[in-house]
């Protein structure tokens, strides 16, 4: 892991793309939320608490957010993300 978040290969990312592999398609969101899913709610939980005067939510709340982060970012990304503009992490 480098920093807070893995590094994802990019062929992770492409499999994530094709609904229409079945088998290998599911394979690949279990592991991009193996990578993901810890940073992301440790994130989410933090950036709730900054905004909200410091306090906690419930973890099915802090659940809710992390799967509209990456439902949102691969409705959005859909065919954009670029390796040589950077990390997925960043």
């Amino acid at each position: 892991m480098n920093g807070r978040f893995p590094t994802t290969p990019l062929t992770l990312l492409t499999r994530l793309r094709e609904p229409g592999n079945g088998h290998y398609w599911e394979v690949s969101w279990k592991r991009f939320l193996e990578l993901y899913q810890e940073p992301l709610t440790v994130t989410a939980r933090a950036c709730h608490r900054h905004h909200n005067g410091g306090h906690d939510t419930s973890p099915e709340s802090i659940e809710d957010i992390v799967a509209a982060v990456v439902a949102d970012f691969f409705t959005k990304s859909q065919h954009r993300y670029d390796a040589g503009k950077g990390s997925l992490r960043n």
